[in-house]
């Protein structure tokens, strides 16, 4: 380090400690030339990522901008369901999606076990999806195939039941024309590492696109709000073909 007094770049240090707090270095240093002493302060710099916004600018990296934006999305309604108590992109229990919408409460608890729940008087029908079955837990009838085809597009298997030409199949095809709204509900897994049983995110409202065969159909939905690329690439990953 050069020497403040005079011209002299050769200094050396003679002293050094540590801050109270640990973050920073005390050097006494001498100059060579002049014998002038003087303290410097040494500390880490940390260089943080930056983040590319949409437009292309890069903006310095905040924690506390991250975390609003986490927290923003979470609570983000339902374009078709308002100031309801559940959010678009957040992670519920069966249970807990059940009693939001009136189907689970203490007097009158829901049985429903299927992977389709409707609400007749509301127009309204939740699909809950599981994207890695078990053969331990599901039977070979409802090892349904199941994907994210692209953060829009999600592939759905029906029941077995399910027609195009009549019924419960034709009632998707339709269901656009006849007001009804599709809520979508995927979980990875039935229970994570430690056993617990897993909850289901709720990727919103979904729109026929498209579908082939019968007894199951396959039905393609389109979703009104992109997944987040996280659950994109753990929804895609049972793609094929």
């Amino acid at each position: 380090m050069h020497c403040p007094f005079c011209p002299e770049p050769d200094t050396r240090v003679i002293d050094s400690r540590l801050s109270n707090d640990g973050k920073q270095v005390r050097r006494r240093r001498e100059c060579a030339a002049c014998s002038e002493r003087f303290t410097t302060y040494e500390s880490a710099e940390l260089n943080m990522p930056r983040i590319v916004k949409t437009d292309g600018s890069r903006v310095p990296y905040s924690d506390d901008k991250l975390q609003a934006g986490v927290i923003q999305q979470q609570e983000s309604d339902l374009t078709c369901l308002p100031n309801h108590a559940i959010k678009l992109h957040s992670r519920y229990t069966r249970q807990q999606i059940l009693s939001a919408f009136g189907a689970h409460s203490f007097d009158k608890k829901s049985t429903a076990r299927e992977g389709v729940l409707e609400f007749k008087k509301q127009n309204l029908e939740l699909l809950f999806v599981t994207l890695n079955k078990c053969e331990k837990t599901y039977s070979p009838t409802t090892l349904y195939h199941d994907y994210a085809i692209s953060p829009t597009l999600f592939h759905w298997q029906t029941q077995n039941s399910a027609r195009p030409e009549h019924g419960r199949g034709l009632s998707y095809i339709q269901h656009q024309q006849t007001g009804k709204t599709i809520l979508l509900f995927v979980r990875e897994q039935s229970k994570d590492e430690s056993g617990r049983t897993m909850g289901f995110v709720n990727y919103g409202e979904v729109k026929y696109q498209s579908h082939n065969g019968s007894q199951p159909m396959n039905i393609t939905w389109e979703l009104t709000n992109p997944m987040p690329s996280e659950m994109w690439h753990e929804a895609g990953k049972l793609a094929v073909g």
